[in-house]
């Protein structure tokens, strides 16, 4: 019985490690090497701390402008 988990484990882990590997390389095969920067914040109210925010939010204090492009 002990040996036969050993293997059993062994198996999975040799079929998650190729499946990784195989994965890893897809994805690389799609994106390359593009590294994708997100644009910079310009909101300031989404640099403060969310305490912060939530407090303005339940004094009413936050007033929200909508930009649809």
């Amino acid at each position: 019985m002990d040996k036969t988990l050993k293997f059993i484990s062994f198996i999975l882990w040799l079929i998650r490690s190729l499946l990784s590997i195989w994965i890893h390389l897809g994805f690389r095969l799609i994106y390359g090497n593009q590294k994708f920067k997100l644009p910079p914040i310009t909101n300031q109210i989404l640099l403060q701390p969310a305490i912060v925010i939530a407090k303005r939010i339940r004094q009413r204090q936050v007033i929200y402008n909508i930009k649809i492009k």
